[in-house]
């Protein structure tokens, strides 16, 4: 075993050594944004901790706790009028969403993939009818309709209204990518086991 790691070995030509020197650069880029992006949003939600705790204790203290939440957004129109502890609340979930978005398309290994996935359903979303469609209708009854089905939405959006396929179906699975099939998934492990 040790002869055939140890002999023979490859050696890399310019391109591959440059393309080697470019990827750990990278890497190295990649990392220090991310250890920047984590101390930021670290101390810009240690600063919003006292805000958060107050809007904690009076959600569970008071009666009706998020009642009160929801009926100081429903009279508030501006955020800037927001009491403090709800502004923490909101720039908390800022620096959450932030977080996410970083990590999923800049700061992972997988990162180029998710970002071209998204390119593609973002080319193939027919923005164009989703706005004929928006115009015609009731928004707010199609929003209901979606969080009340919150659990089976992928079903809703799947779902076959005419004898054919479901519009979602072709545009989403080029890219969420292929499913593979299960069958010929055990079928090939059974075998290698033989």
């Amino acid at each position: 075993m040790r002869s055939f790691l140890l002999s023979h070995p490859v050696t890399l030509t310019p391109p591959e050594a440059l393309d080697i020197q470019r990827r750990l650069e990278a890497d190295a880029v990649r990392e220090e944004g991310r250890k920047r992006f984590k101390e930021e949003a670290e101390r810009r939600v240690e600063a919003l901790r006292v805000g958060l705790a107050q809007f904690k204790g009076d959600v569970l203290s008071r009666e009706g706790g998020l009642k009160s939440v929801f009926d100081v957004v429903r009279r508030v129109e501006k955020v800037e009028d927001l009491p403090p502890a709800e502004k923490s609340v909101l720039e908390w979930g800022r620096i959450s969403l932030a977080a996410t978005i970083f990590q999923t398309y800049v700061a992972s290994d997988t990162a180029s993939e998710s970002l071209a996935s998204l390119k593609r359903l973002h080319g193939m979303t027919p923005y164009f009818i989703l706005k004929g469609i928006l115009k015609i209708s009731n928004p707010m009854a199609m929003i209901r309709g979606e969080l009340q089905t919150a659990p089976n939405s992928a079903d809703s959006r799947c779902a076959r209204p005419l004898p054919c396929a479901s519009v979602w179906r072709p545009e989403s699975s080029p890219a969420v990518g292929s499913v593979p099939d299960v069958s010929l998934t055990q079928q090939h492990v059974l075998d290698l086991a033989l």
